[in-house]
């Protein structure tokens, strides 16, 4: 029982960032219970928004991730060391999706519990957490086995956008056929089952095809990289400036990142097309989804970050010289992926609104200045998540936040709203890279040790 509660608990606590991300969580929570005590009547909608942001917090991870990080534990080579390894997998993880539902469920027990004090009257917008509960349980199930599934497969993660447009779509189907909540939690259960069964059944697991927080993963075998050795873009013995940048961001051609870019862009203009049913029309929610293309910025400055300090010996170039060349490499490159991005999500909304040409043009360029800000933001995180680190993380969380908000396609922000906006992100941006320079200077330098068998050591 304690091997399964400790399973269940592991998916909490998976990547060392999650420790703030619970820490935050608790404290929202603890603010919408506080909320939910007040005597305001408005005290009821705000401590269910805290209560959710705080859900959101502590169920992210172990929801998304959970399905890759099951895969990843399940290699032969980790369940030989586990007795009964396998069964306390399936049950630890049936135990987590169980919490996260039970999460999901508590911002509607409060408001349960705030409406049924004297005066107030029972909002129809809320459901009964028992409801709740009955349909949060199927959807992180069945999301869990779908993400275990596609993590098979990296050509399956390469369409990974579609899928959450797919889940909705065959969940609306699917519950709208259902005669009650029960019903959808007996068809979740059911799921889990059949999984359960063929995951205690089958020979073996394959690893996750998917790239675990591992900076500079060689990108060779993703369907990009294969398409690129096919063209002959990488083939042939590298030269140095190409192991520079195979060894920061994991491909030594410059054309994968326009490409991976491009295939973005792909992905939310088939998105479009399936729900707006043009690509020249209603193009405000491609524009809502170009701040969220930043997070290809932030995973290559923070890549850079991890493993640029292995190769002072390599370069001969002190701390200053080493982040000259990673600034140049790296804004050069992830901005090649962002445009390629972007461009044609611009050139939708310039076709669709030629009036706001101005408008589109400066919130285009707002959101560039936005990204190359990410770039370096993530490029000052050198202390592996300190306080510092997950302070300028949400830092920057809420900058973004602030000028998507502020910014926003869809409220039509008149000019001098973005050219402000504009102006405030450039000056952020300075500064940004202004501190980042400043953590490069007191950079601490790693040499890669050999191991001991290689040295002839006997352990």
């Amino acid at each position: 029982m304690n091997g399964v509660l400790r399973t269940a608990l592991a998916y909490f606590n998976m990547l060392p960032f999650q420790r703030w991300l619970n820490g935050v969580g608790l404290l929202l929570l603890a603010f919408g219970a506080i909320q939910f005590s007040s005597d305001d009547i408005r005290s009821g909608s705000t401590g269910f928004s805290f209560s959710l942001a705080g859900i959101v917090a502590l169920s992210l991870m172990p929801a998304f991730g959970g399905g890759i990080a099951l895969r990843f534990a399940s290699t032969p080579t980790l369940l030989h060391l586990m007795p009964h390894g396998r069964v306390r997998a399936m049950l630890g993880s049936m135990l987590a999706i169980t919490l996260i539902a039970s999460l999901v469920t508590l911002p509607f027990v409060g408001m349960e519990w705030f409406m049924a004090s004297p005066g107030r009257s029972v909002d129809p917008h809320y459901s009964p957490p028992l409801e709740a509960f009955l349909v949060s349980w199927p959807l992180v199930a069945v999301g869990w086995i779908l993400i275990f599934a596609v993590s098979r497969s990296l050509l399956v993660w390469a369409v990974m956008g579609l899928m959450p447009m797919a889940v909705m779509s065959a969940g609306q189907a699917i519950g709208s056929a259902l005669p009650g909540a029960h019903w959808m939690f007996v068809a979740g259960l059911a799921s889990w089952a059949a999984f359960a069964i063929w995951y205690l059944r089958t020979d073996s697991v394959v690893r996750p095809a998917f790239p675990i927080m591992s900076g500079g993963s060689d990108t060779s075998t993703t369907p990009i990289g294969r398409l690129l050795s096919q063209v002959g873009a990488t083939s042939g013995p590298a030269s140095r400036p190409q192991g520079l940048l195979q060894y920061l961001f994991g491909c030594a051609s410059p054309l994968f990142f326009v490409l991976n870019g491009a295939w973005i862009a792909a992905v939310f203009i088939v998105v479009q097309l399936f729900t707006m049913g043009s690509l020249f029309q209603r193009t405000d929610p491609l524009l809502t989804m170009m701040p969220y293309i930043a997070f290809l910025n932030a995973g290559l400055g923070f890549n850079a970050a991890r493993r640029a300090r292995f190769l002072w010996l390599r370069t001969d170039l002190d701390r200053k010289g080493l982040f000259s060349l990673v600034e140049r490499l790296g804004l050069r490159y992830s901005m090649m992926g962002w445009f390629a991005a972007c461009a044609l999500l611009m050139a939708s909304a310039l076709i669709d609104r030629p009036e706001l040409t101005t408008t589109l043009l400066l919130y285009f360029a707002l959101q560039a200045t936005a990204a190359m800000a990410v770039f370096y933001g993530c490029l000052a995180l050198t202390e592996s998540w300190s306080v510092r680190d997950v302070t300028l993380c949400v830092v920057l969380a809420v900058l973004m936040l602030a000028q998507m908000l502020i910014a926003q396609p869809r409220r039509d922000p008149s000019i001098e709203v973005v050219t402000w906006a504009l102006v405030a992100a450039a000056a952020i941006l300075v500064m940004l890279r202004a501190y980042a320079g400043l953590r490069w200077r007191a950079l601490d330098w790693r040499v890669a040790k050999m191991s001991r068998a290689s040295l002839g050591i006997r352990t």
